[in-house]
């Protein structure tokens, strides 16, 4: 598709690649810790995950940074907990970037965000600022079996 609308543009000479390359977005957090609600026991998740999703779509954005099946990971359930650490040398302004199914956000014990109702699945739908502590910042979050999260300096990227 991508070659018939180059070169009805007339642009005949630009190659297209053989294949979407994907990569990890800026600042997703790859070390997790998934928990089926209310009980599950903990299980490691590293983002993003090794093995393909089962839709084509999914896979996309897991090969993104998205955590996608979390079922698969920590248990059948419809809500799941994660946890996570981010280290910083000293502290500093943030935004935490949301996507998917994510509905919420403790930063180091405290309520960060909630979401308020559907604004999308996309990464960056709330750019929500935050001030990381020096050392070792504990997030917690809570989702469907879907989440995408960054943490950036900046507000755009």
């Amino acid at each position: 598709m991508a070659r018939a609308v180059l070169d009805a543009l007339g642009r005949k000479d630009l190659a297209v690649p053989d294949a979407l390359a994907l990569e990890p977005m800026a600042g997703i957090l790859r070390e997790w810790k998934v928990r089926a609600l209310p009980d599950g026991e903990p299980k490691a998740l590293t983002l993003p995950r090794p093995e393909p999703a089962a839709h084509w779509w999914f896979d996309q954005e897991r090969r993104r940074g998205f955590a996608v099946e979390l079922d698969k990971v920590a248990g059948a359930a419809k809500r799941f907990q994660a946890t996570a650490t981010i280290e910083s040398k000293g502290a500093r302004e943030v935004f935490f970037n949301t996507g998917a199914d994510l509905s919420s956000i403790r930063l180091n014990g405290a309520p960060l965000w909630k979401s308020e109702g559907w604004t999308g699945w996309h990464a960056g739908k709330e750019r929500i600022a935050a001030r990381l502590a020096a050392g070792a910042n504990a997030i917690e979050i809570e989702c469907g079996a879907s989440f995408f999260l960054s943490v950036t300096d900046g507000n755009t990227w």
